[in-house]
């Protein structure tokens, strides 16, 4: 169980970063992985000789007050647990805890390496039949897979988060304006644009629209009249460098202090799905309001 204290590098204008906690959870994920397989990052590779790279095919978090309950120099303990189905996913629970908050993130892996001659296209494999895997194993893939499946064919008949639910007969179409991600901040060593940059990107867009149509008349910045409760991001595909992006929110809902927003992220360029991200933001949670 390893130790943390929330400092300025781990918040953001509202409170604790969720892109920094996506980030610190996928590092933790990757090294609980590397160790499962006795290897190091850079000796994980496939029967060819390929560097591989683990490839996020969803994330679901839950937390147990908004982000922005989070203060500077709380300190905090992880705990994780990682599970192999196959050779090719792994799929992990963490758990980042304090006595005022917990944190609650399961993440979904598999394999893949990156194509030489293409800027982004990634070909999944798995690990080299040499390498043996060592930790808890399930025959069973973990339902958030089944539920990404259905999301990429298109039936999916309602969703749930947090509980609440997303349905076909309240959508809306809230679109935003290109938005190209930055090399410098949003894509990783691999040249791929950064799993914990999608909902990062999701919350700019959203905002961006929030702030012109503000719909539900919250009198301060969308950034700072709402905080994150619930995440949940499927992932479908990846986005070139120099590439932008669109945010379209097809689902938007208030129930009392409680935002429930879908957004699907796509290519401007090609239309291409690259995610869809479920979200519960709580309004009127500022900073300060609670304390640990």
């Amino acid at each position: 169980m390893t130790q943390t204290t929330i400092g300025m590098p781990q918040t953001d204008a509202s409170g604790l970063s969720e892109n920094w906690l996506f980030r610190y959870c996928g590092d933790q994920h990757w090294q609980r992985l590397c160790a499962a397989w006795r290897v190091t990052a850079d000796q994980l590779r496939d029967d060819e000789g390929h560097q591989i790279y683990p490839v996020f095919v969803a994330v679901r978090s839950r937390y147990s007050a908004p982000l922005n309950a989070v203060r500077l120099n709380q300190r905090f303990r992880t705990a994780v647990r990682l599970a192999h189905f196959g050779r090719t996913l792994c799929h992990s629970r963490l758990t980042y805890m304090n006595c005022a908050v917990r944190i609650r993130v399961e993440m979904l892996t598999t394999f893949a390496y990156k194509e030489i001659e293409s800027r982004n296209g990634m070909r999944r494999t798995s690990p080299s039949s040499g390498l043996h895997l060592h930790g808890s194993s399930s025959a069973n893939s973990p339902d958030v897979l089944k539920i990404g499946e259905a999301i990429r064919r298109g039936d999916l008949d309602g969703y749930q988060i947090d509980g609440e639910t997303v349905s076909e007969g309240s959508r809306v179409s809230l679109s935003s304006e290109p938005f190209e991600p930055s090399p410098y901040m949003d894509f990783n060593g691999a040249g791929l644009l950064y799993f914990a940059s999608y909902p990062t990107i999701a919350d700019t867009l959203e905002r961006q629209i929030m702030c012109r149509q503000n719909p539900f008349g919250l009198s301060s910045d969308w950034a700072l009249a709402t905080s994150t409760v619930a995440r949940d991001v499927f992932y479908h595909r990846n986005l070139a460098i120099g590439q932008c992006v669109l945010a379209t929110i097809g689902h938007l809902t208030r129930h009392g202090d409680r935002i429930l927003l879908h957004t699907r992220l796509t290519c401007a360029e090609s239309t291409d799905m690259l995610a869809d991200v479920f979200t519960v933001k709580r309004v009127g949670a500022h900073r300060g309001e609670f304390h640990g």
